[in-house]
């Protein structure tokens, strides 16, 4: 069967999901376009359709799709504002000239390499991300190299395998003590990192976690820290004695 799309009033297409066309997910059709103007790209609660056949309904966002705009070198900033459960796997990867993102609405989780190789992106927050983000899967922000700081969900339960590797700019984390799962290797190669915070109330720091991060000199253990994984702190050349 044919899919059937819409349009936004930004130009950015959606893929209708429900048959009484009430419901639309961000479709991986708009990556394919070639644009050189550089957009900022605002994923709305609900727009009006813009195409030719769409006679101006109004959906819902409630998706996002896969690769949707995977090496969009055109996009600048990324807003959204529509309560979806995750972001698309691959869904920002590679998009060179993204600078922020900000997540307003109801947001559970950051699906694997959602923002992987994003070179220019300096600044994620908003008020969804703050509150409603609780997984950051794998390899979302790896070779994000020029994040210099994130202040993590409140309420984040699972950071994942890379998930922040190779952020070569990134200085600081600290760590909620809400976080249950920490895949391996999530701040290798993060050179410029020389602060950790390890909030109460985390028992395990994973393999690799922080392998190479050669300005760390001092972090900071909780009480609650019952097992450090196999070559977490290798080459952490700044590293003095740990106090566990």
């Amino acid at each position: 069967a044919q899919t059937v799309t819409a349009i936004d009033e930004n130009g950015i297409r959606y893929t209708i999901t429900k048959a009484d066309g009430t419901e639309a997910k961000v479709s991986n059709l708009n990556s394919s376009e070639s644009k050189t103007t550089p957009q900022d790209v605002v994923i709305p609660k609900t727009f009006i359709d813009q195409s030719d056949a769409g006679g101006h309904k109004t959906f819902t966002v409630v998706g996002f799709e896969d690769k949707a705009f995977q090496n969009a070198s055109w996009v600048r900033s990324l807003t959204v504002d529509a309560d979806i459960p995750h972001l698309g796997t691959y869904s920002f990867d590679g998009c060179a000239n993204l600078t922020s993102v900000t997540i307003n609405g109801n947001v559970a989780s950051l699906s694997n390499y959602t923002f992987r190789n994003c070179t220019s992106l300096a600044t994620v927050g908003g008020d969804g991300f703050i509150k409603n983000v609780t997984a950051i899967n794998d390899f979302v922000f790896q070779g994000c190299t020029a994040l210099q700081q994130i202040n993590l969900p409140k309420n984040i339960a699972t950071l994942g395998n890379s998930a922040f590797e190779n952020c070569t700019a990134l200085k600081s984390v600290t760590l909620p003590g809400t976080l249950t799962t920490i895949g391996s290797s999530t701040f290798s190669g993060c050179i410029s990192l020389d602060e950790a915070i390890i909030n109460e109330g985390i028992t395990e720091l994973s393999n690799s976690m922080f392998f190479g991060c050669t300005a760390l000199a001092a972090p900071t253990f909780p009480s609650t820290l019952t097992k450090v994984g196999s070559l977490c702190f290798k080459k952490c050349t700044s590293l003095g004695d740990l106090l566990l």
